[in-house]
């Protein structure tokens, strides 16, 4: 595989994590639900029965339009600058909101999606107290994908023997994420199945087992 391809796998992986969001494991009684469900304990938990209907019910798009909508045209962009500036006249320094633009995600890169919702999360205003919460820990999922983007997009000309090692850690990171996580544990566990699958494909090629070879010797 293409060294080139592993950002557009991160894309994959993350987008399907993030469809798997609303796929709450029940559909059937979760009452029935086995210990091995993901979150299936969070699930049985009465007190997330609003964390789990405002997944359900695709906080990110919610999310999305009330960034579409506010960023429609200048009059509305500089409204909402307003109301942020009013807001802030009744506040302590602490709790003044930060006079920042929202941002769109667009399709092609995923991580726009983790800096839309990171910065809503600053100006949330517009959200309610649950939809806060269940979009605070997508973006802790997020800054998992992101962390070793960024990472990468530090190097010039990253290599197939950097890179691997980056994505087999990403899934360790995730693993762990889940215990942090457990009520988008299935949405993780998602991605870390789509991330696995391109992994196990790249050790398969044969270019990848010459750069390891040679990652080796530079050691050495």
């Amino acid at each position: 595989m293409d060294v080139r391809c592993f950002p557009h796998v991160i894309n994959i992986a993350v987008k399907y994590g993030l469809k798997h969001l609303t796929k709450l494991p029940d559909d059937v009684d979760i009452r029935d639900a086995p210990g091995w469900i993901p979150a299936a304990e969070a699930l049985l938990n009465p007190e997330n029965t609003a964390y789990f209907e405002c997944l359900e019910s695709d906080v990110v798009s919610a999310a999305r339009k009330i960034v579409n909508t506010i960023r429609a045209s200048d009059q509305r962009r500089e409204t909402f600058q307003q109301i942020i500036k009013e807001l802030n006249q009744t506040r302590e320094n602490a709790n003044k909101i930060p006079g920042l633009q929202l941002l769109r995600d667009v399709d092609t890169r995923w991580s726009s999606i983790f800096l839309m919702i990171d910065r809503l999360l600053l100006l949330s205003e517009e959200l309610t107290h649950i939809q806060c919460d269940v979009l605070n820990d997508i973006r802790e999922f997020l800054s998992y994908p992101h962390a070793v983007q960024e990472e990468l997009s530090g190097e010039q000309t990253p290599t197939l023997s950097q890179v691997l090692p980056l994505y087999e850690q990403l899934i360790t990171n995730l693993t762990h994420a889940k215990e942090d996580l457990p009520k988008i544990s299935h949405a993780i566990d998602a991605t870390i199945e789509k991330l696995k699958e391109y992994v196990v494909r790249s050790r398969k090629n044969p270019v990848y087992i010459l750069a390891m070879g040679v990652y080796w010797f530079d050691l050495h």
